[in-house]
């Protein structure tokens, strides 16, 4: 039920007394304040920014097509407040109102989170030309053109070489085979056309969001009466903030080594920043994606990484308007805001799970009210009354309006029905959280004997892998022995005894005696290297651990032929046999002891190439892991339950995980039961 003491109607914003009053206009932005304006056109996401000291800053300008077919379907909201303007003209009146006032209209800062037209625009047959260059007016383009702007920063400019060559011949490609490429490469070129002809007329320049940097974006009027205000850029592209200092690290697959059809598409590349002001912080993220399921690659889900970065929120907006491949479970509850902000213009728009997520107490404790920009009545009709209980309001212009210093702040919803923009709503006061928070380190972790087990599945059975997958490991470490008839078979130990009942060797049987086989727990078969190796591909990376010496040569050959179809030989760690390690020397990286490492580094080989660190967790200390970083050579400690045998396996795990968390250490072979200081289940 809604707060009853919501709208509140007279505010005091810190030392201003200021009257909102349903029906008056919004009083003006004063010095010190933030507002967070989210404009509701109807056809796609713009927010328009002022600064304590005055800097704008505008993210995204969306116009969907109005011949699109969708439009003026039920499936779709109509263009707000009227179609007397377009909605890039609609978000230039809008500006010019609420711009600090005795400034001319002009835009400090204009950020587009990713290249789709609900977010930057699309020539349609409506689309006029400029009168200002070789350009047609939709969405940024036409913004730009009646508001001069700065500072242009999208996800590529100047070369626009991620996740493809835009400008070179993949560029060509794509076009080829993809008609929807071609009309999408229109608008790119009218885009790069306006950036040309504006960089000569208003002195415009352009750049690509750089991830991890808070000096990007900075207040250009009065930086240092404000150091308690900042924005991060958290992610661009795949390149996505770690948390810590400036540092990044690269989170998408080098798109080099998939076919053009497969590489990233534009939601997994939007751009994402978070604004500070004091106690008080706010993160917008375009349209990443959190779900990778049917069939999509891990890849997909950018919203598990940005989430262990920023932590705890006082407002996010929904990623990907809260579409049903968003806000996931691991997302909702690490950033755990107090307010969602919900950009919206379709009818998915949210899935019912995602308000399931958004709204569960489960995924963590306290009250949180949800508020939107539109909400058609067929989500009304589908969601049901769960909709209406999760959302203040529904309908109308969002400002969020934060105290001098950030310690408080207001949401304000402004009428949408016309160009005055008065006051309907008024809620808060909100008090601002400082949470504290550590930002994971980003662990890549590797499921030890396929999988999570935990006495639910089988070592490398169906079920654990998926399972694995699905609470976001890095990397599966399959264990490999050979059939009587030279098959592979994922399987830990030499006969069938554990999980299976069976008293006899895996040497001993054809691939067609093992099939027949059924796990407890799990009911399910053995696998094939060929069936595990399909479970993982675009999902996850694999260790290999070949068990046992005297194979012959076409075993491991088959092994490389298979990592290589599946496109997961590049990655690929190699443990196991001695064969096993010396048959892909320099072709994967091998994992050796402490004194293998030593001995190589004597004798001058290329080690950070060729090997990594491999040791039980309870062996490592900081001064060995010290010693493999000299020499640029990856560690990896084994934390596995039968290491601790003098000490209870959780607190010795938790013992050595900790310190080689501390040592910077990233990759962690574990047993499932360890992944609780890395995953918050």
């Amino acid at each position: 039920m809604k707060n009853p003491t919501l709208p509140l109607f007279i505010l005091m914003i810190g030392h201003f007394a200021i009257a909102q009053t349903p029906g008056a206009p919004l009083p003006a932005w004063e010095e010190g304040m933030l507002d967070l304006h989210h404009i509701n056109t109807g056809m796609g996401d713009a927010a328009f920014f002022v600064f304590p000291d005055g800097t704008t800053m505008l993210v995204d300008a969306g116009e969907l097509p109005p011949n699109a077919p969708r439009a003026g379907t039920p499936r779709n909201t109509v263009l707000h407040p009227n179609d007397s303007k377009t909605a890039p003209e609609w978000i230039v009146h809008y500006i010019r109102k609420f711009m600090p006032a005795g400034r001319p209209a002009r835009l400090d800062y204009a950020l587009i989170t990713h290249f789709h037209d609900d977010h930057w625009g699309k020539i349609h047959p409506n689309s006029k030309k400029s009168d200002n260059g070789d350009y047609f007016l939709t969405g940024i383009t036409a913004v730009g053109d009646q508001i001069p702007i700065g500072l242009l920063l999208d996800r590529g400019y100047p070369n626009y070489e991620y996740p493809l060559d835009y400008l070179g011949t993949e560029g060509k490609q794509v076009q080829a085979f993809d008609l929807r490429y071609q009309r999408w490469f229109e608008d790119f070129h009218n885009y790069l056309n306006f950036i040309e002809a504006q960089r000569g007329l208003t002195g415009l320049q352009a750049a690509q969001l750089k991830a991890g940097r808070k000096d990007q974006i900075v207040l250009r009027r009065a930086r240092g009466d404000y150091p308690g205000f900042h924005v991060r850029n958290v992610k661009s592209n795949g390149t996505i903030w770690t948390g810590t200092g400036n540092a990044t690290f690269e989170y998408l697959p080098d798109p080099k080594n998939l076919p053009l059809k497969r590489r990233p598409g534009e939601n997994p590349c939007s751009n994402a920043i978070r604004i500070k002001y004091g106690k008080f912080d706010y993160f917008t993220g375009g349209d990443m994606p959190g779900v990778a399921d049917l069939e999509r690659p891990w890849w997909i889900d950018v919203e598990t990484p940005v989430a262990g970065a920023i932590g705890p929120t006082d407002i996010t907006t929904l990623n990907h308007h809260g579409n049903q491949d968003a806000m996931n479970e691991f997302f909702v509850k690490t950033v755990q805001p107090r307010i969602y902000i919900h950009q919206n213009w379709s009818s998915d728009h949210p899935g019912h799970q995602v308000l399931r997520r958004m709204t569960s107490k489960t995924l963590y404790p306290g009250p949180r009210d949800l508020f939107a920009t539109n909400m058609l009545e067929a989500n009304k009709m589908v969601i049901g009354p769960s909709l209406d209980r999760a959302y203040q309001s529904t309908e109308g212009h969002i400002l969020v309006r934060v105290d001098p210093g950030g310690d408080r702040y207001h949401v304000i919803i402004l009428d949408d029905n016309t160009d005055q923009y008065l006051v309907k709503q008024v809620f808060g006061p909100y008090e601002s959280r400082d949470v504290p928070y550590v930002p994971n380190q980003h662990a890549k972790l590797i499921a030890h004997r396929g999988g999570v087990v935990e006495g639910t599945y089988a070592e490398n059975s169906e079920k654990a892998i998926l399972a694995a997958i699905q609470r976001g490991y890095y990397m599966i470490e399959l264990d490999l022995r050979e059939t009587k008839d030279g098959e592979i078979v994922v399987h830990h130990d030499p006969d069938f005894n554990q999980f299976y009942g069976v008293d006899r060797l895996v040497s001993e049987m054809t691939w067609d005696e093992i099939s027949q086989l059924r796990a407890t727990p799990g009911n399910t078969p053995p696998l094939s290297l060929e069936q595990a190796l399909k479970l993982c591909r675009d999902k996850a990376q694999i260790m290999v651990d070949a068990k046992g010496d005297g194979h012959p040569v076409s075993f491991y050959e088959k092994l490389e032929r298979l990592l290589l179809d599946n496109g997961l030989l590049d990655r690929a760690l190699i443990i196991g046999s001695k064969e096993n390690r010396a048959y892909f020397h320099g072709k994967a990286k091998v994992g050796v002891p402490l004194t293998y490492l030593k001995e190589a580094i004597r004798n001058n080989e290329d080690v950070s190439n060729l090997y990594f660190l491999f040791m039980h967790g309870n062996e490592l200390s900081p001064e060995i892991v010290a010693y493999a970083e000299k020499y640029g050579v990856q560690v990896v400690p084994s934390i596995n339950l039968f290491h601790y045998t003098d000490i209870d396996p959780m607190k010795g795990a938790e013992r050595d995980i900790e310190m080689l968390k501390a040592e910077k250490v990233t990759y962690f072979q574990i047993d499932s039961e360890f992944d609780q200081w890395f995953i918050r289940r």
